[in-house]
C-alpha cells in the first residue's frame, strides 16, 4: 500500500488557495560561492525530476487501477482534456506504472546521478531490469544515454536477443561529489511508493519509442524539403520549356536557311549554264544579237 506521506501529497484540496506552501519557500539560504549556487540549483532540480517520476508513475497506477485495464483512447482523451496532460503522455504513464514495480521504481531513484521522465518514457520498450542495470552500471548520465541506445539496436527490435553491454563494471570514484550544504528547511522529502496493486492490461497504446514532438519536427522538415523540391521541379520544367522553344525556333531558322540555300544553288546552276552557253556562242562566232538575247533572257 502507499505510504501516508504520498497519500497526503496527492490528496485533492477543497480549496487550492488554502494549501500550505512548501517549506523551501521559507528558506533564507544564500550560497556563498558560484559553485555552491550551481550545486544547490542542481540538487533542487534533481528533487523536481524525482518528484515528477514518482508523480507520473502514480498517475499511471491510478488510471490502471480505476479502469482495471479496460480502457481505450476515449477515456484517456477525456482525462487529457480535463487535466491538460497529453494523451500520449498518459499512455506512457500507464505503461510505466504497469511494467515497473514499486521496488523497480525506487531503484530508478537511487544512484550517483538523476534520470528524468523523458529518459524513462523514451525507453519503455526496454525491459525494466535492463534499464535499471544500465542505470546502476553507467559511469554518468551521458554514459547511460550511450548504453541505453545500444539496448535499442535494430537486431533487438526484430526479436534477436543481444545481452546488454555491461560485462565490465565501471570504476567507482573514491572522491565524493561536492554538494552545497542545504538548510534543514530547504530539504524536500521524497516519499517512498509501495503498492500491491496488480498489473493491468492497457489497450490502444501507441509504440513507446515514438516521440510525437520528434515526429512533428520530422514531418515539418520533410514538408519543407518537399516544397523545396517542388519549387526546383517547377523551375526545371520552365527551363526545359524555354529550351524547347529555343530548339523549335532554331529548327525553323535552319529549315528557312535550307530553302534559301536550295534557291541559291538553283540560281547559281542557272548562271553557270548561261555562262557556258555564252562562251559557246562567242567561240562559235554567234551574232551580237543572239548573244544579247541570251544575256537579257529571264529564266
Amino acid at each position: 500500500m502507499m505510504t501516508t506521506n504520498l497519500q497526503e501529497m496527492i490528496q485533492p484540496k477543497p480549496n487550492i488557495s488554502e494549501a500550505s506552501l512548501p517549506e523551501i519557500m521559507d528558506s533564507n539560504y544564500q550560497p556563498a560561492t558560484e559553485q555552491a549556487l550551481i550545486d544547490y540549483t542542481r540538487q533542487l532540480h534533481n528533487k523536481v525530476e524525482v518528484a515528477s517520476i514518482i508523480t507520473y508513475w502514480e498517475i499511471g497506477r491510478c488510471i490502471n487501477g480505476f479502469y482495471k485495464g479496460k480502457y481505450g483512447a476515449r477515456e484517456l482523451e477525456k482525462i487529457a482534456k480535463e487535466t491538460g496532460i497529453g494523451t500520449n503522455s498518459l499512455h506512457k504513464m500507464c505503461r510505466f506504472a504497469r511494467i515497473y514495480t514499486a521496488e523497480q521504481l525506487q531503484s530508478l531513484l537511487k544512484g550517483h546521478y538523476t534520470l528524468n521522465w523523458l529518459d524513462i518514457a523514451q525507453n519503455l520498450a526496454v525491459e525494466p531490469v535492463r534499464v535499471i542495470q544500465t542505470f546502476e552500471l553507467s559511469k554518468n548520465y551521458d554514459d547511460f544515454l550511450i548504453q541505453i541506445k545500444r539496448l535499442k539496436d535494430p537486431d533487438e527490435k526484430r526479436g534477436k536477443s543481444r545481452p546488454p553491454n555491461v560485462a565490465e563494471k565501471p570504476e567507482q570514484s573514491n572522491v565524493a561529489p561536492t554538494e552545497a550544504v542545504i538548510p534543514e528547511k530547504a530539504v524536500i522529502a521524497v516519499p517512498v511508493i509501495i503498492t500491491d496493486d496488480p498489473a493491468v492490461i492497457e489497450h490502444d497504446e501507441p509504440a513507446d519509442d515514438i516521440d510525437p514532438d520528434e515526429l512533428t519536427k520530422q514531418y515539418e522538415a520533410y514538408a519543407k524539403e518537399l516544397e523545396t523540391l517542388r519549387a526546383e521541379n517547377e523551375g526545371l520544367k520552365k527551363t526545359i520549356s524555354d529550351k524547347d522553344q529555343q530548339i523549335s525556333s532554331l529548327n525553323s531558322m535552319m529549315k528557312g536557311d535550307e530553302r534559301d540555300i536550295k534557291d541559291k544553288d538553283l540560281i547559281i546552276a542557272a548562271y553557270r549554264d548561261r555562262f557556258k552557253r555564252l562562251r559557246y556562242m562567242i567561240e562559235n562566232s554567234f551574232s551580237v544579237g543572239d548573244i544579247m538575247a541570251l544575256l537579257v533572257a529571264v529564266e
